[in-house]
């Protein structure tokens, strides 16, 4: 299954079954990363038993030089972190990087989550380089852009009023790119977003202005919303600066 490779759902509904379990009870999986000491002295089912203890009705497979760890939480009876908390000790004692998925109810679907546990590491050793564990959940958005710019360039997913806007602060040296991004994380909130931008109520109200002639495009549409801080979030990630200039535009 890990290898994405069809079975048959009697199958996988008798191997369960064997086991005690359901192929539509809750699940997680995480997966352990080795460090490459024992991967090239071949300890990993070494490390994979000791992590094991802390949690005996995790079960764990060997793939790829991971660890792969599939807990059934409806047979344990507990949440998703109240089960991955029971390992931390262990995985800090042995210095180990781990990625975990979101819960999940058809078994057969364990290919997909699986896969969320190696996105997760990709994105969190980028976004998150401090930490040591990383959640799905947390590079979610992160994944949703990253697949949105697949093969594409970044300006040419770009409203044609961001663009606009975009281009005026480039030209005239304005910030208005920057006042509505936060104005927009921050839930349309004037006061809100002066907190965060440090201005003065009449100059903000007057920028505010000033930019929604430029965008020209509905700020109470909850769709536009969303495309607009989609955008601009690439946009910050794909070579914006903070004043908005394209300098290094599309790289």
């Amino acid at each position: 299954m890990l290898e994405h490779t069809y079975i048959e759902e009697e199958q996988i509904t008798a191997v369960l079954q064997q086991a005690g379990r359901d192929c539509f009870d809750d699940h997680f999986c995480f997966v352990v990363y080795p460090s490459e000491n024992d991967v090239a002295t071949n300890l990993l089912n070494f490390v994979a038993t000791s992590l094991s203890a802390a949690c005996p009705a995790a079960k764990y497979i060997i793939f790829r030089e991971r660890i792969v760890f599939i807990v059934d939480l409806t047979k344990v009876g507990k949440s998703r972190d109240e089960v991955f908390r029971l390992f931390v000790p262990a995985l800090r004692d042995e210095m180990l990087k781990a990625s975990i998925s979101t819960v999940f109810s058809d078994f057969k679907n364990l290919y997909y989550y699986y896969k969320q546990c190696n996105i997760a590491m990709h994105l969190g050793k980028v976004n998150f380089s401090t930490q040591w564990y990383y959640k799905f959940e947390d590079s979610m958005l992160d994944h949703v852009i990253e697949c949105s710019l697949h093969k594409f360039i970044p300006q040419a997913l770009y409203p044609e009023g961001l663009l606009r806007l975009i281009e005026h602060d480039r030209v005239k040296g304005t910030d208005y790119t920057t006042i509505l991004q936060v104005y927009l994380e921050n839930n349309m909130s004037p006061t809100a977003a002066l907190k965060k931008l440090y201005m003065h109520r009449n100059t903000f109200a007057y920028r505010l202005q000033r930019l929604q002639e430029i965008l020209n495009m509905d700020l109470e549409d909850p769709d536009i919303r969303l495309t607009l801080l989609l955008t601009l979030k690439i946009f910050q990630g794909k070579g914006g600066s903070s004043d908005g200039t394209l300098s290094e535009f599309g790289k």
